[in-house]
């Protein structure tokens, strides 16, 4: 049987290391470094397709995050210009992304 008061000692030792996550502001919000990158990655990949537009043209801007925008979280919604065009884009439950809206020209 596992003892109570080393069970605690662990949690307190430990809890902190694990708990803390590698973080980027991004358009005044935290998120995730790690998962950010993921989106940033799968979003340009797409959006680049959807505008025929190098990906390396387009510019990213956080519009929304799906938990408390004061928290390390995740992004929900990202608008992406470049090209003369402008997308946003939105993250379903399961984690992929899709276009939202398709606008035609960038001012």
């Amino acid at each position: 049987m596992r003892s109570p008061l080393l069970c605690s000692a662990s949690l307190v030792l430990l809890g902190p290391a694990c708990a803390t996550i590698p973080t980027v502001e991004r358009d005044g919000f935290q998120l995730g470094k790690h998962s950010w990158e993921n989106d940033e990655r799968a979003i340009r990949s797409q959006a680049s397709f959807a505008t025929n537009c190098p990906s390396e043209q387009l510019e990213l801007q956080v519009l929304s995050v799906a938990g408390d925008p004061k928290l390390p979280t995740d992004a929900r919604g990202v608008g992406v210009t470049g090209c003369g065009r402008k997308t946003s884009w939105v993250r379903f439950a399961n984690g992929a992304w899709a276009i939202n809206s398709d606008g035609t020209s960038a001012p």
